[in-house]
């Protein structure tokens, strides 16, 4: 019983982790492209 629990609980942390990760890579790609976009738009 404990083991499935700890298994459980793993798996949904594991997801959450990944899920988060994801997301602040998306962010941070997000980011820097909006920025080399202003960049370019200031430059032209």
């Amino acid at each position: 019983m404990i083991m499935w629990y700890n298994f459980f609980v793993g798996q949904v942390y594991h997801g959450l982790y990944v899920h988060d990760v994801v997301n602040l890579y998306s962010y941070l790609t997000d980011h820097q492209f909006r920025s080399i976009i202003s960049i370019n738009a200031k430059s032209i």
